[in-house]
């Protein structure tokens, strides 16, 4: 279960590369659970059949901290019910206080591994963060009203910056 469409398709990329395209599929309500795999985001599971889910023997919620949602509530005790394993992955091992923590307890009881960033960093399991900064020209911008534009137009799809941060990755 995933917060969001594209992380459902990157995570079906990765499950299928991994299993085999006859083994995963994306869940959609009309045709429940077809494969041994079914890679779907919260908001699909709204009006699916709880029916859909009695066979489901293992749930695994990836950017677990969006579980403080009251969906991932509602799903686990509508949907994910009858399965034996569930299983929450992040890397935003924190809360915003004691009131989240509960939240996240009523879907998943413990933590079974944890790892700080350093430790993280010390066993080549991720690169340190490096930042550079770079003065881009973005004539336009302060008559940029709608966030979604902004960001589509001055970030996402700009392709004088894309290719600025490839170089210097790249370096």
């Amino acid at each position: 279960v995933t917060p969001s469409a594209n992380l459902k398709f990157q995570t079906y990329g990765y499950l299928s590369s991994c299993f085999g395209r006859d083994n995963v599929a994306i869940y959609h309500k009309k045709t429940g659970c077809t494969h041994p795999i079914m890679v779907a985001n919260i908001d699909a599971l709204d009006e699916a059949p709880s029916y859909h889910f009695h066979h489901i023997n293992m749930v695994i919620i990836d950017e677990f901290h969006h579980a403080v949602a009251k969906s991932y509530r509602r799903h686990n005790e509508r949907l994910w019910d009858r399965a034996y394993w569930k299983f929450g992955l992040t890397a935003t091992n924190f809360t915003n206080g004691d009131e989240e923590s509960i939240f996240l307890e009523a879907v998943l009881h413990r933590e079974i591994y944890s790892i700080t960033p350093i430790e993280a960093i010390n066993k080549g399991y991720i690169v340190p963060v490096q930042t550079f900064m770079y003065r881009m020209a973005n004539e336009g911008i302060e008559d940029s009203k709608v966030y979604h534009t902004a960001f589509k137009r001055f970030i996402s799809e700009n392709e004088k910056r894309n290719s600025k941060i490839i170089d210097v990755a790249n370096e």
